[in-house]
């Protein structure tokens, strides 16, 4: 016997009716659509990464992508004005969407897309005016989340971020920070007894601007300057290993 259930979804800000039966198979009943093939936030905490990225798919479209690295992303694959495009929804986490929050982003993305409009293009446009307004904050996470390197590397680039930079420099735009003030911070760091932590301290703040002028920014580097810390800091007899590495 086959049972209908009417459900009404405003996706595209239309009302659409969605059948769905069950169908019998092999003297069972099999629902045709199964709540287990939905992502949950258990699933999506238990996600691991694997030697290749790969997806897992949720409902009405939406998937999550997973990187070799183990960042969890949002995704939605459609077509528009006969070409085809990936709209990336957002980072799962802590610090990212929630599962309700990536539907609910589904929706309104659905109904950009039946007005005929790319979220795609929306999204790179707006992403492009913050990054003309971004502080260093901005830049730093984005550069933290996109740029290659191993991850025991960004966790410690991360915390050199959030102890020595994130409060003098974070609000501020990246204009605004000058050699000057990199190198009273620098100096604050050293004078701590943390020589080590002074030079990966002017590394981010160097390859933050770098990503940022390689993206269009016209901002002066500052840390360009070798005296940002005094040569004996940058010594490699006095400090192997914590000499600036642009690149892993």
């Amino acid at each position: 016997m086959l049972m209908q259930i009417t459900q009404t979804w405003y996706a595209i800000g239309l009302t659409d009716l969605i059948l769905m039966g069950n169908r019998r198979q092999k003297g069972h009943i099999q629902p045709l659509y199964q709540e287990s093939q939905m992502l949950t936030d258990t699933a999506l905490r238990n996600l691991k990464p694997k030697n290749k990225a790969y997806k897992v798919t949720d409902r009405d479209g939406l998937y999550v992508y997973v990187l070799t690295s183990g960042t969890v992303s949002f995704r939605y694959n459609y077509s528009i004005n006969g070409r085809q495009e990936t709209l990336v929804l957002g980072r799962y986490g802590p610090d990212g969407l929630k599962l309700s929050e990536a539907r609910e982003l589904l929706v309104h993305a659905k109904r950009t897309i039946a007005a005929a409009r790319s979220p795609a293009r929306q999204t790179a446009a707006v992403t492009e005016e913050k990054r003309e307004e971004s502080a260093f904050a901005g830049w730093t996470e984005e550069w933290l989340e996109r740029h290659v390197m191993a991850e025991s590397t960004r966790d410690m680039r991360r915390s050199v971020y959030k102890r020595d930079l994130q409060k003098p420099f974070g609000k501020l735009k990246l204009e605004e920070i000058t050699p000057d003030e990199l190198r009273r911070l620098c100096d604050r760091i050293v004078e701590r007894g943390a020589p080590a932590t002074a030079v990966h301290a002017r590394e981010v703040v160097m390859m933050v601007f770098g990503y940022a002028r390689d993206r269009g920014g016209k901002v002066d580097n500052p840390a360009d300057l070798r005296d940002v810390i005094g040569a004996g800091v940058l010594d490699p007899p006095l400090l192997p290993g914590c000499l600036p590495v642009h690149g892993d």
